[in-house]
Formats: C-alpha cells, structure tokens, sequence
C-alpha cells in the first residue's frame, strides 16, 4: 500500500482501539470478567428500573390525559416547579391522586442515592424537576441574543470532573424560570426524565465500580444553597 494508505489504516486502528468501550477490553483479557461486568450491568439495569417505576406513572398518565394547550403549560409548569399550576392541572386531568407524590418521593430518593451511594454533588431546588436541552444550537443563540452568557453553561451537557464525565442535572441550574419562548428548546417531561434517571444512576454505579468511593452523607456535599 501506498503511504498515504497505511497512515489512514493506522489512524483507523488508533481510533478504533480508543473507541472500544473498556467493557470489551477487559472482556478479552480474562474470562472471568464477563461474570463480572454482566453483574454489574444486571445492577445498573435492575437500579434503573426500580426508579423509573416510581417516576414514570404519574408521567405517563398526565401525558395520556391533557389537551395540547394544556400539556404545553404542564410542561412549562413541571420545568420552573411551579407546584401551584400543576396541581390545578392534576385535578383537571383527574388522576390518580398519588402519583404525582410518588414521582417527588422517587426523585428525592434518586438524588439521596446519587449522592449518598455515588459521592455524587447534586444540589437540592425545592419541586424540582430535570430539564433537557435538545435544541442547542437554538437556545444558545436565544441566550447569546439577550445577553444572557452565564446561562449557557445550563446547556453544555455534561461536565468532567476527576472522577469523570458528571450529568448536567448534577450541576447548578442557571436559568431559574423558563418561559414560552425557551420551552420548545427542551425535551418533553417523559424524555427528561428517562434521561435523568439512566444518567443519574449509571454515574452512581460507575463510581461504585470503578472508584470505590466513601458514602456521602444527605447533609455533605453538594454546592451552595444545596441541601
């Protein structure tokens, strides 16, 4: 082959090697790691599952019930927690009436785990709820265009830490209160919160696995104004 050719092909290989997740390598080192990667993935998929039971009823049910108009203002409601608009949703929509307890009861236990299980920094907002950013590229220059630049650091996606690649819920929240303009750039509630809880879990699981790290107290950790 010519020059140019075996420098593509190594580069392939390169970039093939450093692509292969760590998983596989240590897969075929040992046969005995097969044992011990499928437990462990038979841990993070059980974890997930159980959260996503308490979470995902009362989601579902909402979505299944409202109006267009009126899921567009769930929504937005679910995203800046504002309790009072979702309640008077919750009883138009005359549902169950625990399901939207159950979903704050799941959500609390989620971070306590991340944080207690996982050392993981999550901050406290009071009815909280994640967000997610699928319009990026429209959000930033909405934010670039008011002025807002603090903002995008909302938008990023994910952080790198010393212990690795942290979720971006895990960080603090920059922009306090959305409104209509800003909401198209988000994920719907189940999306959002689907997301939050693999991600959230997952991380918790790899730092177990991986660094072996002390438990974090409810009370330690975290950034300011977290509790």
């Amino acid at each position: 082959p010519s020059k140019s050719r075996k420098v593509i092909n190594n580069a392939k290989e390169i970039a093939d090697d450093w692509f292969t997740p760590m998983s596989r390598r240590l897969k075929n080192i040992k046969p005995i790691i097969n044992g011990v990667f499928r437990n462990y993935e038979r841990k993070v998929n059980k974890t997930t599952r159980q959260y996503m039971d308490q979470v995902t009823p009362y989601i579902t049910a909402m979505t299944k019930k409202l109006s267009k108009d009126d899921f567009r203002t769930w929504k937005l409601a679910l995203l800046n927690g504002n309790r009072e608009i979702i309640r008077e949703l919750n009883n138009k929509a005359n549902i169950d009436s625990t399901l939207y307890g159950r979903m704050e009861t799941g959500l609390r236990k989620l971070r306590e785990f991340a944080r207690e299980q996982g050392g993981i920094e999550v901050g406290y907002l009071e009815d909280y709820f994640p967000r997610h950013v699928i319009e990026y590229d429209a959000l930033r220059d909405l934010l670039a265009r008011k002025g807002h630049k603090a903002e995008l650091s909302e938008i990023r996606g994910y952080s790198v830490g010393p212990d690795g690649i942290t979720p971006s819920n895990a960080n603090p929240r920059r922009i306090a209160q959305l409104n209509n303009e800003l909401l198209d750039a988000y994920s719907d509630p189940a999306d959002s919160l689907k997301r939050y809880v693999e991600s959230m879990v997952l991380k918790t699981k790899n730092n177990q696995f991986l660094f072996k790290k002390p438990k974090m107290g409810v009370q330690q950790g975290g950034f300011e104004g977290s509790k």
